[in-house]
């Protein structure tokens, strides 16, 4: 009587575990090689407990969240300020789509300038400062100046040292102004090393007191075209001089100069100087030109040209 009481009581447990249980218990005698527990398997109600928990249907688990790409960084300095600010790297721009001739803004002649003969732009206080000296220059040849050419360049090497010394001026434009020279004496080899000079010119008898005008900038070589140009036109024996003359290196005398110029005045005889390599011209390329006027009591008058960074021009007054 008892034990067909516990064998009900077992059956009627498996049926309930069975309802409750996910789809898969459910099909246990269908299954292929698996039976399903009896009623008298195992002792008591306990280990049929345990087995139904085995067949509950198991929370639906969330997805594990993929873990996210790591930002792109770049190896520049800004690197660490796109990881603090989350940002992937430089945005790629769009395309613009050219303008139309409709379309773009209508050209503004601007009043303040004008297209020097290089095709670059010249600002109205260069073309100013250009036609003051084009003036001073005239009245030097007109006041009966020695030389109105002569002018003083100041280079400095790379150690700092500076040095000055007269040199001709032989042509002046917007572009700037140029002198020849040996490219391997001291002047030449200052200049490309640190190619920036001072150009001074003095004419004490132009205005009352006299005239210094100060010009200071970059300096490039001229192009071959142009410096062969100019040494065409010099006298046979300043090309000539330009061939024998080892400039800035010592000298033994006089004679061995001589007879150097002997030996290339007869090596081009009967036919055309050529220009030496390493003679060339040289162009002050000016940023600053001041203009010193001479007055009684050193009541000097100054004024100064000079460009910016942009390639603006301005004017202003200096004390004296």
């Amino acid at each position: 009587m008892r034990r067909a009481r516990r064998a009900a009581a077992s059956a009627r447990f498996r049926a309930r575990a069975r309802d409750r249980a996910c789809p898969a218990a459910r099909a246990w005698p269908a299954a292929d090689g698996f039976r399903a527990p009896s009623a008298g398997a195992g002792r008591g109600s306990g280990r049929s407990r345990r087995s139904t928990r085995r067949l509950r249907a198991a929370p639906a688990r969330r997805p594990t969240p993929r873990p996210a790409r790591p930002a792109w960084i770049c190896r520049c300095p800004a690197g660490p300020r796109w990881r603090t600010r989350g940002c992937r790297g430089p945005r790629r721009r769009r395309a613009r789509r050219p303008r139309t001739r409709a379309e773009s803004p209508p050209e503004r002649a601007d009043a303040g300038t004008r297209t020097s003969r290089d095709n670059s732009a010249m600002t109205e206080p260069y073309a100013e400062a250009l036609a003051t000296f084009d003036r001073l220059f005239d009245e030097a040849a007109a006041a009966g100046e020695p030389d109105r050419t002569a002018m003083v360049i100041a280079t400095a090497g790379l150690d700092g040292r500076p040095a000055a010394r007269n040199v001709l001026l032989k042509a002046h434009d917007e572009r700037g102004f140029v002198f020849y020279t040996h490219l391997n004496g001291r002047k030449g080899r200052e200049l490309q090393a640190n190619p920036r000079a001072a150009l001074l010119f003095y004419w004490p008898r132009v205005r009352e007191g006299g005239v210094q005008v100060r010009i200071e900038g970059a300096v490039e070589i001229v192009g071959d075209a142009e410096a062969d140009a100019y040494f065409a036109g010099r006298p046979r024996l300043s090309q000539l001089g330009a061939w024998a003359s080892k400039q800035s290196e010592t000298l033994e005398s006089r004679e061995a100069f001589e007879q150097r110029l002997a030996q290339i005045e007869k090596e081009f005889e009967g036919r055309d100087v050529p220009r030496p390599p390493r003679w060339s011209g040289l162009r002050v390329k000016p940023e600053r030109i001041e203009f010193w006027y001479a007055a009684t009591y050193r009541l000097h008058e100054r004024h100064l040209y000079e460009c910016d960074c942009t390639g603006k021009w301005s004017k202003r007054m200096l004390y004296p």
